[in-house]
């Protein structure tokens, strides 16, 4: 399940701690962000499931947003280790994502 982050220390503190994490950028009045959130909850939470799921509303955290480069949405990061690994923006398909960190995931995590 997403936890929704808002502020930046906490934001800071999670990547810092966890080892793989999926960060879901999305605003408001974003349709595609809508029905996007529920596809990548099943993948991660089916495939892969020692990795963390933070969603952030840009609108609401622009800060988040500003230091991770994002200024569109949606926007995936996916990080290991503390480190972005995956950069997803506005146009991506779930197949592709779930290649990348299948990869990804079996060196890191497994």
């Amino acid at each position: 399940m997403f936890t929704d982050i808002t502020n930046l220390e906490e934001f800071g503190r999670i990547v810092c701690h966890e080892p793989g994490i999926l960060v879901l950028f999305s605003g408001a009045d974003c349709g595609i962000c809508r029905a996007l959130k529920p596809k990548v909850e099943l993948l991660i939470e089916g495939l892969f499931p020692a990795m963390k799921l933070i969603h952030v509303n840009a609108e609401n955290a622009p800060q988040i947003a500003v230091q991770n480069d994002i200024f569109t949405v949606p926007a995936i990061l996916v990080f290991f280790d503390g480190q972005v690994f995956i950069k997803k923006v506005r146009n991506f398909s779930l197949t592709e994502l779930q290649s990348e960190i299948s990869r990804l995931y079996n060196l890191m995590l497994s």
